[in-house]
């Protein structure tokens, strides 16, 4: 891992509880626990961003799902059995997706 440095942080009593759970059920410290969430975060966040920079390229260059491709690719998530394959989001609307 090379150099480290100690950080302070505030969080919530609920998350220090969690943690305080977490720790003791797998033998981990909360030290690890914690540099383990932050390495997983800066891992994952520039892919994740990178993807959604992508994805409003897409939509500002008009490449959006037809509506029979985005009926199509639910009806194979619900028929394999996947979570999430609502094509409705918490407010009633449909979704977007780009395909490619």
């Amino acid at each position: 891992m090379g150099d480290t440095i100690a950080v302070t942080v505030g969080i919530p009593m609920e998350d220090k509880e969690k943690l305080d759970k977490l720790a003791m059920a797998t033998g981990r410290t909360k030290a690890f626990l914690i540099s383990n969430a932050i390495q997983d975060g800066l891992e994952n966040q520039p892919w994740q961003i990178e993807e959604i920079r992508k994805g409003i390229q897409e939509a500002d260059a008009g490449k959006f799902a037809t509506d029979e491709e985005r009926e199509a690719f639910f009806a194979r998530r619900i028929s394999s059995g996947a979570e999430g394959a609502s094509c409705r989001n918490g407010h009633g609307r449909s979704c977007l997706l780009w395909l490619e």
